[in-house]
């Protein structure tokens, strides 16, 4: 089962500079293979991307959107589709297949739901119970601070760093790493991820 993870930038047209929010973004989106294969963005703040594995999805949603919110003002919706590809081409936006299908109706339903992120695959009950849990992970991850996405972006990059570490890296104090912990709810984020992992 493979991964399909559609999204867009919200308020991407209130940056003054879109190399802000774009380079960072393909530099991340790199981690997981080439463009336009596997990645691609479309419409200027719209992007694709293919995972090979379903395992890592949720992962990668959440570095795209503390990549994303460490940019005052910017926040990101996306939509995860899970299931098979059926034809895999040179360019990520003529692929097809159930995970592709999935992850475009599922995007386009995002808005008017309010959701800003959320899971579709063959299995409803599944994706029904995940996505509960997702909105309320939301009341916490779409009010992340730039200091908090900063956090928890370095926390998933490098799950075994040190707090000591952390905070070199970030050039402040070790109180201010275990307040940021605090804030970011990185434990709860955590346990979702591996609930996530043991389900798809």
């Amino acid at each position: 089962m493979i991964a399909v993870i559609t999204g867009d930038i919200i308020h991407s047209r209130r940056s003054p500079k879109p190399d802000l929010w774009l380079e960072p973004l393909k530099k991340l989106l790199r981690k997981w293979g080439k463009n336009p294969s596997q990645w691609d963005f479309y419409r200027g703040d719209s992007f694709q991307l293919h995972l090979p594995q379903s395992a890592g999805a949720l992962e990668a949603a959440l570095l795209i959107k503390a990549r994303t919110r460490m940019i005052r003002g910017l926040d990101v919706r996306i939509a995860i589709g899970l299931g098979e590809a059926d034809y895999l081409a040179k360019r990520i936006s003529e692929s097809n297949g159930p995970a592709f299908q999935y992850s475009g109706a599922l995007f386009d339903t995002l808005k008017a739901d309010k959701c800003n992120l959320a899971i579709r695959s063959a299995d409803k009950q599944k994706d029904e119970a995940i996505n509960l849990l997702l909105r309320f992970a939301l009341i916490v991850l779409d009010n992340w601070s730039t200091l908090s996405a900063e956090y928890v972006f370095l926390t998933l990059q490098n799950p075994k760093l040190r707090q000591a570490d952390k905070a070199d890296k970030l050039g402040i104090t070790q109180a201010s790493v275990s307040e940021r912990h605090r804030r970011a709810h990185i434990e709860d984020i955590l346990l979702l991820l591996e609930h996530f992992r043991q389900n798809y």
